[in-house]
């Protein structure tokens, strides 16, 4: 999950300030609703959470307007939390990383 949400902030920050075109922010955006979709699960106590999360990319993609992607993230990131496995997003250079 660290990652997948690591890549979309990340794009959505270039393409914000122009560093990528639309072709190339679409690119991105595809690569990383397919590492939702196709995320090997096994059975853990997270698997649950990242169904929703594959159900919900499946119906309506990762944008921020798809409200059940939006909350599933959020509850796999709970249930990371719980299994002591803790998510971090990096920021580039130009956002202060």
């Amino acid at each position: 999950m660290s990652a997948l949400e690591g890549v979309r902030y990340r794009s959505d920050w270039e393409h914000e300030q122009g560093l990528i075109d639309d072709v190339e922010y679409a690119s991105r955006v595809a690569a990383v609703e397919d590492g939702w979709r196709y995320m090997v699960l096994g059975a853990t106590d997270v698997s649950p959470a990242i169904k929703d999360a594959q159900r919900a990319v499946s119906s309506g993609g990762i944008g921020y307007e798809n409200t059940e992607f939006q909350r599933a993230v959020g509850d796999v990131g709970l249930a990371c939390d719980e299994a002591g496995s803790l998510i971090a997003v990096s920021a580039l250079p130009g956002q202060g990383g």
